[in-house]
């Protein structure tokens, strides 16, 4: 009879044929990261908001407001008001509400599309209770002025609203456009909302308009300011 000893058997060999067809395949080992990763980035949007924020750093700082009427100082002295240049913002609700006002050229982009990138919402938001008015002047070359419109206080305190990050002090805040080319943009706070001057008459007979305080002749004022954004 023939020895068997070393020799696997039939079924051995079909067991262990069956053992090694039938494993799961390792899996693939993983890809090398690249340099290239995909963020659904639109690059468009991140062009536009480089340019933004180029075109705001370049932008000259919003005006600096001063107490007082505009061209009181001139009107005291009889001398002939100014014809355009002059900016004029009076607080008169009567809720002894404070607001916050914020002039510039682009003021609509530092108050509400987050391009504040110098700080001047900090630096230069006027804050001001009722009954109060504020001025300044601008270049004769300007054709186009924006005001940002901040009211809806949290705080009762003049002292505490002009803390801290001031902008953020308020609740609310409107966008408006006004051409100001030589114009003077003369406007008044009332009821949340900003409008334009209108005046008064020097005599009971006089049908001549002009600002209170400031003397300033209203025909010289601007004829419309537009509401463009609010946040």
């Amino acid at each position: 009879m023939p020895s068997t000893r070393g020799t696997p058997s039939s079924s051995t060999k079909t067991l262990g044929s069956a053992s090694k067809k039938g494993a799961p395949e390792p899996p693939p080992p993983p890809k090398k990261g690249g340099f290239f990763c995909c963020c659904n980035v639109d690059v468009e949007d991140v062009r536009r908001g480089v340019e933004m924020t180029a075109a705001n750093l370049r932008a000259p700082p919003p005006l600096s407001l001063q107490p007082g009427h505009a061209n009181e100082e001139g009107h005291r002295r009889g001398m002939a008001a100014p014809r355009q240049g002059w900016l004029e913002v009076v607080n008169k609700n009567k809720s002894s509400e404070i607001i916050g006002v914020l002039v510039a050229s682009n003021a609509v982009d530092l108050a509400l599309k987050g391009h504040d990138v110098n700080g001047y919402l900090t630096s230069h938001l006027c804050v001001f209770p009722a009954d109060t008015v504020f001025n300044a002047t601008f270049g004769s070359d300007l054709e186009k002025l924006q005001i940002a419109l901040f009211y809806g206080a949290k705080y009762k305190s003049l002292d505490k609203m002009r803390e801290g990050d001031v902008h953020d002090n308020f609740e609310f805040v409107k966008g408006y456009s006004v051409d100001c080319y030589q114009r003077n943009v003369l406007l008044k706070y009332k009821a949340g909302a900003l409008e334009i001057q209108r005046g008064q008459g020097e005599t009971l007979l006089s049908t001549k308009k002009r600002s209170i305080g400031g003397g300033i002749d209203m025909k010289t004022n601007v004829a419309a300011l537009e509401l463009v954004a609010e946040g």
